[in-house]
């Protein structure tokens, strides 16, 4: 199969949560682990979110005017293609989605006859947003990575949460893991976790590559695929 680099990339507190029950602004992450993330964002061509993120948070997602100059500089799009997953197509189309000439918004939806009404799918192209119908039975995954890669992506950012970071995870479609640890916890049984869902089946093994500390945050780097799978600690 034929797909291009992921790199999953998150911020977690110390108790493992990307954000709070509520889904609250994440606002203890510092401004180098900022920079870590526009870093991933802006080496990548094109970056993959989930829908509750979409939901809940409605994040920013293209780069400010500076950041798309030196993209263009480095042979790259401008802007990164915006990849979103929903099983459900009931996605809101705000600050996060918001179609551009030169910023293209793709929805990998469920494949005909899942169940969802078709005028979803027709609501989301009206406004400018293509939906590629390619999710099936679970591991289906895997073509839309397939379909990105036919489409001239070779990197991609995965942004989660945690529900798309467990099934990327669970289908082994994950190469490496940047992840900041954060001082601060948040608790709450129900809080988005790294990798949420019933847990993985085979837990990939990781191998470490980096691990840098800035003022009270570690920055970790991890390599998951060939070669981690059997290592043991």
């Amino acid at each position: 199969m034929a797909r291009p680099r992921v790199v999953l990339v998150a911020a977690s507190s110390l108790d493992g949560k990307l954000s709070t029950v509520g889904r609250d602004p994440v606002t203890w992450t510092s401004r180098a682990d900022r920079a870590r993330l526009f870093e991933r964002r802006d080496a990548a061509d094109a970056l993959l979110v989930g829908a509750g993120t979409i939901r809940a948070e409605d994040p920013p997602l293209l780069p400010t005017p500076a950041r798309r100059a030196a993209r263009a500089a480095a042979g790259k799009a401008e802007n990164p293609l915006r990849v979103v997953v929903s099983r459900s197509l009931d996605l809101p189309v705000g600050r996060a989605l918001a179609p551009a000439p030169d910023a293209p918004v793709v929805v990998v939806g469920p494949t005909p006859g899942s169940g969802v009404p078709e005028a979803r799918a027709r609501a989301l192209e009206a406004q400018g947003l293509e939906v590629w119908p390619l999710l099936g039975p679970p591991g289906d995954l895997a073509r839309a990575l397939e379909a990105l890669f036919a489409r001239g992506v070779r990197e991609v950012a995965c942004e989660g949460g945690g529900a798309l970071n467990a099934a990327m995870l669970a289908q082994g479609l994950v190469d490496e893991v940047h992840l900041t640890v954060c001082p601060v916890v948040l608790g709450g049984a129900a809080a988005p976790t790294l990798a949420d869902g019933p847990g993985l089946p085979a837990p990939p093994r990781a191998r470490l590559v980096e691990c840098r500390q800035v003022g009270d945050e570690v920055f970790l780097t991890y390599a998951l695929g060939s070669g981690c799978e059997n290592q043991r600690a």
